[in-house]
């Protein structure tokens, strides 16, 4: 993995590239995602569902989910997995003095450890995400979630000392866990060694040992890929081309999986120029930009032009993507949505109206040092200037003022959250205003009051069918109305060794070694 983790606890240290891996290997939840992007139990027997009576809904709007552990699930010091267990790390997790919160915990109202093998939680409100609760769901679906922590082990020191929990060795060397492999050694500047878990809930994986190098440098790692010293590759770790060389110079392969949205976010509160807030501009901005040119040139062309928020190739919610609106490259329709807002071309090559007003520059704001981002951004710039519409590139900078990011003139360019992540940015109640502090993820200021409907009946809707009706909705009304231009999915690339088997394929919610305990090595 390229860095150097602090332990092996990701919510703790997950900045780090491929902790999430390092995690995977010697923690698993409840449940997991799989590379087609399903939850499938893990330490319980079963993902609560309406249809196996474990998901409940009640009148008064709440709900509540079951759980039943299953009866060989051990923690690696061999104490057994119970729901007590995951009663106090909802304790831990709701401790406003922890970083230890995540995105599910504001929606459940309390656990219940009803006996040894069943946990029960209560939700205040009905929250279609409830069946990740305690599992890996990767950065598409919720991210940072907490997994469970020992009880046994580690209610004494919290109850005596919440001050000095998060320093005790737990986290580090001494990390006790539930997945595939048990720790057996770290060095936080070297590497790790984790060994098979004979008492694995889903069996003793197929490898006896694995090592975890840290390596910071990407092309040291590369270079002790091409020595045959390193058959794995964890997430963020090579560059496409890094990768692509690999394959070609040594027995290795190189997977390549979508995972960070790359975006334009508009301006919804005085935007300058004002045409820039009329969703005929916007429409006209995507319908001048050739994604799928930006895709083979940076990507490989490894990729798809996504049709809406979401991957390309993601089968879960393909139905929901139905009738959405779409904008293949087209700069003569892009030239005839502006003409409709009174901006032609003219001679010089600029956008002026019938008066001959020149339309003024727009903004874009990018971060510094991300040579992608420049680069899209030289690219976006010169599509734009076909049409006549002139880019003032800005790069923001590293620590901006919340008030000087949130009032900002044009448009800004960024990457993630991915996929149904991005739902929640536009809901009208997280735009950054002065009143409360610039704060807020609705980082377009996008107020629409029938998006707030469709977001709050999806987040209500459990049955399958009605969730996706609901999510269509709201995918229209996104592609629609356009309250920020998806650009293109980067490429995560991941290097597998030709003698390392059944190792499925990466999808964006799964972690990159979800199924470490199937994994084989095979003689060459």
């Amino acid at each position: 993995m390229r860095g150097q983790p602090t332990g092996f606890y990701y919510k703790l240290g997950g900045t780090t590239a491929g902790a999430d891996g390092l995690q995977d290997l010697v923690l698993v939840g409840l449940a997991t995602t799989s590379d087609q992007g399903d939850l499938r139990p893990v330490l319980a027997e079963a993902v609560p569902s309406l249809e196996n009576g474990n998901w409940k809904l009640s009148p008064d709007g709440g709900m509540e989910t079951t759980w039943t552990i299953r009866p060989n699930a051990r923690w690696h010091d061999g104490a057994p997995f119970t729901a007590q267990d995951l009663a106090f790390t909802v304790q831990l997790a709701t401790d406003r003095d922890l970083p230890l919160r995540d995105s599910i915990m504001p929606f459940l109202e309390r656990g219940e450890a009803r006996d040894e093998h069943t946990f029960v939680a209560h939700w205040k409100r009905t929250f279609i995400w409830a069946d990740r609760l305690f599992s890996t769901a990767g950065s598409g679906v919720t991210s940072g979630q907490i997994l469970p922590l020992p009880r046994h082990l580690l209610e004494g020191p919290y109850t005596e000392n919440k001050e000095t929990f998060l320093g005790l060795p737990y986290w580090s060397d001494e990390f006790v866990g539930t997945g595939p492999f048990v720790v057996r050694e770290l060095d936080p500047d070297s590497h790790a060694v984790v060994a098979a878990n004979d008492q694995f809930a889903l069996g003793r994986p197929k490898i006896d040992e694995i090592e975890v190098k840290f390596i910071p440098d990407s092309n040291t790692l590369v270079a002790n890929v091409l020595a045959g010293v390193v058959d794995l590759t964890l997430s963020r770790t090579v560059s496409l081309e890094q990768g692509a060389d690999a394959a070609r110079r040594a027995p290795v392969r190189m997977e390549a999986t979508p995972f960070n949205l790359q975006r334009l976010y508009p301006q919804f509160i005085d935007p300058q120029p004002a045409v820039t807030g009329d969703v005929r501009f916007r429409q006209a901005a995507l319908l001048a930009i050739d994604r799928q040119e930006l895709i083979d040139t940076l990507e490989n062309g490894l990729t798809q032009v996504p049709d809406s928020i979401l991957p390309p190739g993601d089968t879960l919610h393909r139905e929901a993507e139905v009738g959405v609106a779409q904008y293949p490259y087209d700069p003569a329709r892009a030239a005839q949505l502006l003409a409709d807002l009174g901006y032609t071309r003219a001679a010089d090559g600029a956008l002026r109206s019938a008066s001959g007003e020149r339309l003024g520059s727009v903004e874009i704001q990018s971060q510094p040092g991300d040579d992608n981002q420049a680069k899209v951004l030289l690219a976006i710039a010169d599509y734009w200037q076909r049409v006549g519409v002139s880019v003032d590139p800005v790069t923001q900078p590293p620590r901006q003022d919340a008030a000087i990011s949130a009032t900002r003139r044009g448009f800004w360019f960024r990457g993630g959250p991915n996929a149904l992540l991005v739902l929640p940015t536009f809901v009208s109640t997280e735009i950054p205003r002065q009143e409360n502090g610039y704060t807020g993820a609705n980082v377009a200021r996008y107020a629409s009051s029938e998006y707030d409907a469709l977001f709050t009946r999806f987040f209500s809707a459990i049955p399958d069918p009605e969730r996706m009706r609901s999510l269509n909705l709201l995918l229209r009304h996104v592609t629609e109305n356009l309250p920020l231009i998806p650009l293109y999915y980067r490429v995560e690339a991941r290097i597998i060794s030709n003698r390392l088997i059944h190792v499925a394929p990466r999808a964006l919610e799964s972690g990159p070694a979800w199924d470490a305990h199937r994994w084989e090595v095979q003689d060459q």
